[in-house]
């Protein structure tokens, strides 16, 4: 019920993105990476990758993407918050998230999807 893409340049990874889903409409964004080369200006890889996670879940009826992150990532933290996410209080997390949360994340968001944003 979830999926995971691959961006492939030349023969290697240059990104991913997963989704996982948790059922009821929730999904957890996972392996979010762009090679630093493909940030940016012209390839604009992260903002590629995303488009197509958040079409997808869109899509297949996802009403909730969660995802945790660190703080201290300089560009990963404007990235989220560009694309719509919401900072979360872990302590708001649902337990089905908070019992698969990485370890070293101490930051959540949360975007609450509608089918408008499929169109």
């Amino acid at each position: 019920g979830g999926n995971f893409w691959v961006a492939i340049d030349k023969c290697s990874v240059v990104g991913t993105i997963a989704i996982i889903n948790m059922g009821n409409g929730i999904g957890v964004l996972r392996k979010m990476f762009a090679r630093p080369d493909y940030r940016g200006h012209p390839h604009r890889l992260g903002q590629q990758l995303m488009n197509v996670f958040l079409d997808w879940a869109t899509a297949n009826g996802f009403e909730q993407i969660y995802l945790g992150t660190l703080d201290n990532l300089e560009r990963a933290v404007p990235f989220y918050e560009k694309n719509g996410f919401q900072i979360f209080p872990e302590s708001d997390l649902p337990e089905s998230i908070a019992k698969i949360k990485m370890r070293l994340d101490n930051r959540y968001y949360r975007l609450l999807l509608t089918r408008a944003q499929a169109a």
